[in-house]
């Protein structure tokens, strides 16, 4: 494509789309949108009307965008930014409409949400990434021709085919096919039914005023009475009729906090929960106030580790591949998701972490305070351990003199008497 072309080509779309976050919603769209055996259509739009659903997809892309992906170099195993490279400098403007943070976001939601996030190269004569187009998800399918990968883009019902080194893919998990992945809504479908089936039966309940009341009885029902019953719940939970028929010998009592309340309260937890699990988010991070593990600290740990590096790491060497395109710079050039970045939290976290990595002899002043965006000083790359902050390279002497000391003390007669 030309320059003159693409530049056109941006215009147009930047006066359709007025933000990336109202591409967001309306890519929602009606896909996968088959129904639950609850009876409830699940689709990523219904799915996001669930708060937790929102909440974890929020928290994963925003979780990779605050890691503020960057370009490095490690020539000779000194491994160092390169903010000027070009590359670097087109994440950072991908193109006219999106910034970088707005991109990597449109990308993961995608990636989260529906399993897949594309987004087309656009290059100019020399082969060089130039532009990054966001593609809508439900417009671009993986497809093998000839034994080789092409995506397969269809706009106003007429499709073309565009090479894959040309379509930057950032997956979910892959398992029936390698080449695309696939939504956790989509393996998910019926917790996700059972969810938006409670919460309209338990709208409509409130609403009407029902199941003021809970069941029990004394006796043993027989089969008919059970299935009786049965049926009569699910026509009121389906908003199917407004009252329960009662088999004979079954009694009904009022109490304070009505079924319906109880039972809404625990399944709004336990899909929270559930949900959660699904995204791989801690719970405390969806629910306020409720933790799965021992320690908050040890939920957020296994999500960093688990859950936001899966994403950083399979999206690092997708922007690899194929981004850095000239030979010479393969193996020299990469991306990283800046873990360190989450220490931005407190500043009573960062300081401890430095103290630590300072003390201890794995970090240097000079690499803290490039942590901070502060300029380094003569002397500060030195690193220390923890005995009197001596110089990792002089520990050796150290030792040694310490040792000759000690020697030196115990030869000298320190008793007035003569016997030591």
């Amino acid at each position: 494509m030309a320059l003159v072309d693409f530049f056109k080509r941006e215009k147009r779309m930047s006066t359709q789309v007025p933000n990336s976050y109202q591409w967001f919603l309306d890519s929602l769209g009606n896909i996968f949108g088959t129904t639950s055996q609850s009876g409830q259509s699940v689709t990523q739009k219904t799915a996001i009307s669930i708060a937790a659903v929102k909440k974890c997809v929020d928290i994963i892309s925003n979780g990779i965008v605050n890691l503020n992906v960057k370009v490095y170099s490690d020539i000779d195993g000194v491994k160092k930014a390169e903010p000027k490279h070009a590359i670097a400098i087109l994440i950072d403007e991908p193109n006219t409409f999106q910034t970088k943070s707005q991109w990597i976001e449109w990308m993961v939601m995608c990636q989260v949400l529906k399993g897949n996030g594309y987004s087309q190269i656009i290059r100019d004569n020399n082969f060089q990434p130039i532009a990054l187009m966001p593609l809508i998800t439900e417009n671009v399918k993986p497809v093998i021709q000839d034994g080789i990968l092409r995506y397969q883009i269809t706009n106003n019902d007429q499709s073309s085919f565009v090479e894959s080194y040309d379509i930057i893919h950032f997956k979910g998990k892959c398992l029936e096919t390698p080449l695309f992945g696939y939504s956790p809504i989509v393996y998910h479908r019926e917790t996700m039914g059972v969810s938006l089936a409670a919460t309209a039966g338990q709208s409509s309940s409130y609403k009407n005023g029902v199941l003021k009341f809970f069941i029990k009885t004394s006796g043993n029902l027989n089969v008919t009475q059970l299935g009786d019953l049965k049926t009569s719940l699910n026509n009121v939970i389906d908003n199917k009729s407004n009252s329960l028929a009662v088999p004979g010998g079954v009694g009904v009592e009022r109490i304070q906090m009505t079924p319906e309340e109880a039972q809404y309260i625990l399944s709004k937890k336990m899909s929270a929960e559930e949900i959660a699990n699904i995204f791989g988010v801690p719970i405390s991070m969806v629910v306020s106030g409720v933790s799965g593990k021992a320690t908050v600290e040890q939920e957020y740990q296994e999500f960093y580790s688990n859950t936001l590096a899966n994403y950083a790491i399979k999206n690092e060497e997708e922007l690899r591949r194929k981004l850095i395109t000239k030979p010479a710079e393969k193996g020299v050039y990469y991306f990283k998701f800046n873990f360190n970045s989450l220490l931005r939290a407190t500043a009573l976290d960062r300081a401890e972490f430095y103290n630590k990595g300072i003390n201890n002899g794995w970090m240097s002043p000079n690499e803290a305070r490039g942590f901070e965006d502060q300029n380094a000083y003569e002397g500060g790359d030195q690193k220390f351990v923890n005995a009197n902050l001596i110089p990792t390279e002089l520990m050796s002497e150290w030792i040694t003199g310490k040792i000759n000391q000690l020697n030196s003390a115990a030869m000298v007669n320190n008793n007035p008497n003569g016997n030591n």
